[in-house]
């Protein structure tokens, strides 16, 4: 396990193009005991193993296949006690919205709040009318209150992880880093975040200026369906509208009155929505470890 000893170092030396994730293109597993118990139990034939779920099917089947860092005790952090079972929701079943709102629920007053903007995005997106809606929206809108600052320039500092980020060297050579402290690192490169995140406009820019960098070179900087989406919404023309779609129901009637002075850009975002609904096949959890590239 390799460490950054500052936060401000840790922001300079990553580039935000942050491709594979672990397991894909050539990425390997970092090496453990049960890993390698894994192989043993693998190369000893199939009777005895329980058939894979649906779920699981789907995962080993998907172009990206990755896999997580849940063999590597030093990032243990990451699932922090009483979010176990919003972290089996999310692996057991992509598309149960219901888990996706425990986890953005569970996360909110952890040290990992990065998973309730990142959970709660995708709970809006799985169940646009889910029950609870507005708590999560509520829960997203207090994460950006409180997690992130500007400085005089609108330029964003996020604390959405504990600690520095980890990076774990894989059995190829590359390094890799945990999905929650990736998020941490795009929302820091956000910029022009000048209106207050306690406002409306304030807490919507937060998500349109972080799919602006997100996606900036024309393909998502994290390789998976999930970050896919969501450029193809920003590529389309609808990143205000989504960013004020998505945290909105926290902000009530002043969501309402941009709903009615902006139908048409809304419902044309929701047009575009019921062309390409989002289908996950996995869900991403915090501790899924994604290459990362340097220098750019």
């Amino acid at each position: 396990m390799i460490r950054i000893r500052a936060r401000a170092a840790r922001m300079a030396a990553l580039s935000l193009v942050v491709l594979a994730p672990l397991g894909c293109g050539g990425g390997a597993a970092p090496t453990s005991s049960s890993t390698s118990s894994a192989s043993s139990a693998s190369s000893s034939g199939s009777e005895s193993r329980p058939a894979p779920t649906p779920a699981q099917a789907a995962e080993a089947e998907a172009p990206s296949a990755y896999r997580s860092g849940r063999n590597e005790p030093s990032l243990a952090n990451l699932r922090p006690a009483g979010t176990e079972s919003a972290l089996t929701g999310v692996t057991r079943d992509a598309l149960d919205p219901e888990a996706y709102q425990r986890g953005a629920l569970a996360y909110v007053d952890t040290e990992v709040p990065a998973m309730t903007l990142l959970w709660g995005q995708v709970y809006r997106i799985v169940d646009t009318h889910g029950r609870k809606t507005v708590d999560v929206a509520n829960a997203m809108a207090r994460v950006i209150r409180e997690h992130l600052e500007t400085d005089a320039t609108g330029a964003a500092t996020a604390h959405l992880a504990p600690g520095e980020m980890p990076f774990v060297r894989g059995p190829d050579g590359r390094e890799y880093a945990p999905l929650a402290y990736l998020y941490e690192h795009s929302m820091s490169r956000t910029r022009g975040l000048l209106t207050p995140r306690d406002q409306y406009e304030g807490a919507a820019a937060v998500f349109a200026e972080q799919l602006r960098v997100l996606c900036r070179s024309g393909r998502p900087v994290l390789d998976d369906p999930t970050y896919a989406w969501l450029c193809g919404v920003a590529q389309a023309g609808h990143t205000d509208a989504y960013a004020h779609w998505v945290i909105g129901p926290a902000f009530g009637p002043q969501f309402e009155a941009w709903q009615a002075a902006n139908e048409t850009k809304l419902q044309e975002f929701l047009r575009h929505f019921q062309r390409r609904p989002f289908r996950p096949v996995r869900g991403l959890r915090p501790d899924d470890l994604f290459v990362v590239r340097r220098g750019d």
